[in-house]
């Protein structure tokens, strides 16, 4: 993978993941954001894990050697994304 793609990718997951923290911070969340999910924690939690996951991927496969450090980084990245997909994820219908 370039470094450009890695950087952009750990970039855009920082991002998210201080829009998740800020989210739980204020307890505010952007109406769109807020019709997409049942209340501000998931919608939280739903970003602050998948921007975690990509800043998680993104150093795991920038680090020198790669190999089992990397793979690990992968695991926790795919277990953090999972998590927020199953736990966390959008409900059609809401009305938050």
């Amino acid at each position: 993978m370039g470094t450009a793609t890695v950087l952009v990718g750990g970039a855009i997951g920082l991002g998210l993941a201080l829009f998740g923290v800020a989210m739980l911070v204020t307890g505010r969340v952007p109406a769109a954001t807020g019709r997409a999910f049942r209340d501000t924690r998931d919608a939280a939690l739903y970003h602050l894990f998948f921007g975690a996951a990509l800043v998680i991927l993104a150093v795991g496969i920038s680090m020198a050697g790669g190999g089992i450090l990397a793979a690990l980084a992968a695991v926790i990245a795919v277990a953090l994304a999972g998590l927020a997909v199953v736990k966390h994820r959008p409900r059609a219908g809401s009305t938050s």
